[in-house]
């Protein structure tokens, strides 16, 4: 089986999984209590406020008329209307996404930069200081929770030293003054995926470097340097390629947490937001949104198994 057909295989699937998807947040949103209606008048509650506001949104029509409403305007690319805000949600959306996947692509720079790095030092100098230190700092990224990171460094870099912003963003997103208040958000979010990738390189590459091949680069005076990088260090990678899905499933539900924390003005923000007034058309197209997200997540690391490794393809086919 080639590469395009197993991407119509996975596409196919990913129609029930979708569905199914949509079912359960609009579930979920049924049993959650509280009425918006309610809760954008504020303390001063008036019933016939209330009444007009859910006729208006056809809150008061049956879950099904609903559910069936709602999907219809998905499938025509509409996601409806802000109940809070009045604006439509996909024009919400689009700058919110662009936060995101800016704030997500410096976690993962930065989880790739440092942490592989750090295991590859951490491994040609076993068991010494060196060592010691790394292992102990990676314990702690993959220990502690993405939100106490995210705290820590928003107390210790932003309130006692106040080298960068801790809360908000800039304007502008290819800016230098946008970078420093991303900064905090993306190392909360990327220290996870750096000390995975430092403890994963690390014990890989201790077993690399005892093959023979690595001996016998040396013995033919490549230096160490040149052995590491050359020939042990392209063998080393394939486990982190391997984990490639966990890494992203982790930035993607790691984000949610740090922009509220950071107040960074993503999807997650947005989410929250939405939760708290119970602003329900934002709530599932966002919902619907991450979970697209992650269904792509894993089909691009499907795809790339099945390219370096000819025998997914064939497993697939059966």
């Amino acid at each position: 089986m080639n590469l395009s057909a197993v991407l119509a295989r996975r596409l196919l699937f990913s129609i029930p999984t979708v569905a199914g998807i949509a079912i359960t947040v609009f579930v979920v949103l049924l049993l959650v209590p509280g009425n918006p209606a309610d809760l954008i008048q504020g303390e001063m509650v008036n019933p016939e406020v209330t009444r007009s506001l859910v006729q208006k949104w056809g809150l008061d029509q049956p879950p099904l008329q609903r559910f069936v409403r709602w999907g219809t305007s998905l499938l025509r690319g509409d996601f409806g209307t802000s109940l809070v805000t009045g604006r439509p949600v996909l024009e919400m959306l689009g700058p919110r996404v662009a936060f995101s996947l800016y704030l997500g692509v410096l976690g993962i720079i930065f989880g790739i930069l440092v942490g592989i790095p750090a295991g590859v030092v951490s491994a040609v100098k076993s068991n010494s200081a060196t060592d010691y230190s790394t292992m102990v700092v990676t314990l702690a990224g993959l220990s502690l929770p993405v939100f106490v990171t995210a705290l820590v460094l928003q107390l210790t870099f932003g309130f006692r030293l106040r080298w960068l912003p801790i809360s908000g963003a800039a304007e502008s997103i290819f800016t230098v003054e946008m970078l420093r208040y991303a900064l905090l958000p993306a190392v909360s979010v990327g220290l996870f995926q750096a000390a995975i990738n430092a403890r994963l390189v690390r014990t890989s590459m201790l077993e690399v470097l005892g093959q023979d091949y690595i001996q016998t680069a040396r013995a033919k005076g490549l230096t160490r340097l040149r052995t590491v990088v050359r020939h042990a260090l392209p063998n080393v990678l394939i486990p982190v390629v391997t984990l490639l899905g966990v890494y992203l499933r982790a930035v993607i539900s790691g984000l949610l947490l740090v922009e509220i924390i950071f107040g960074w003005p993503g999807i997650g923000r947005l989410f929250y937001d939405a939760v708290r007034q119970r602003d329900y058309p934002v709530i599932q197209s966002v919902s619907l949104v991450i979970a697209i997200a992650i269904y792509a997540v894993n089909l691009v690391v499907d795809l790339v198994y099945a390219y370096l490794d000819p025998r997914v393809r064939v497993e697939a086919g059966n």
